[in-house]
């Protein structure tokens, strides 16, 4: 199915990513950055009303969700944090420190041997988002994982990221006064998201938007 054409006027913004930028920004995914320039563009314009994509339909149909929808299981925290979170490598000495909130050596002590999060209760039910909060946004090594607690929450964010499904198409082109609204994705992935006037892009709480190039016009 054939995307919508970008109107003139705004495809002149557009950027083309390097040879490989997808491979070794987002390897995970297992797509190439040239199958990614091959798909159909998502351009919200002249449409009027709220354009909604979730991985079971786009209403109006815009696309074809089914191919331009992979779905990706992390392999390592480090994978899911690329994915889904704020990448290891965004932490040197000369960034912002960000504060999180730090479970205590004896919460982390009082968590179930084998973690289920679904069994868990108040204050381990707590522990446990507070923990994964933090190692998937703050600063990770392989000494805090050694701490008792960090090992086994990965694990269990890793067995809970599975099959997460992720969109991607080369553009994003969202005209003026147009809205559009993703949901029950865990990533999306763009060369390019041009976003003109009173535009907007509507995202689910923990979606994560990959782009080489963010713009507003």
């Amino acid at each position: 199915m054939p995307g919508k054409p970008i109107p003139a006027k705004l495809a002149g913004h557009l950027l083309q990513p390097p040879a490989g930028y997808l491979e070794q920004r987002l390897p995970m995914l297992k797509v190439t950055q040239a199958q990614v320039n091959q798909m159909d563009p998502i351009v919200i314009c002249g449409i009027r009303k709220l354009v909604t994509i979730s991985p079971a339909l786009a209403r109006p149909k815009l696309i074809d969700i089914v191919s331009q929808t992979v779905r990706v299981s992390p392999k390592s925290l480090d994978e899911l944090k690329e994915l889904v979170g704020v990448p290891a490598r965004a932490y040197t000495p000369q960034a912002p420190q960000r504060e999180f909130m730090t479970p205590t050596m004896e919460a982390l002590h009082a968590l179930p041997a084998k973690l289920t999060v679904s069994r868990l209760q108040d204050e381990q039910r707590t522990t446990f988002f507070q923990s994964a909060h933090l190692l998937l946004h703050g600063p990770t090594s392989p000494a805090m994982l050694e701490r008792p607690g960090y090992q086994k929450i990965a694990a269990a964010m890793l067995q809970a990221a599975r099959q997460l499904p992720v969109l991607l198409a080369p553009n994003l082109v969202v005209c003026d006064g147009e809205q559009v609204d993703f949901s029950g994705y865990a990533a999306l992935y763009f060369n390019n998201v041009v976003v003109q006037g009173g535009g907007g892009i509507i995202l689910g709480n923990n979606t994560k938007l990959h782009a080489y190039q963010i713009k507003r016009i």
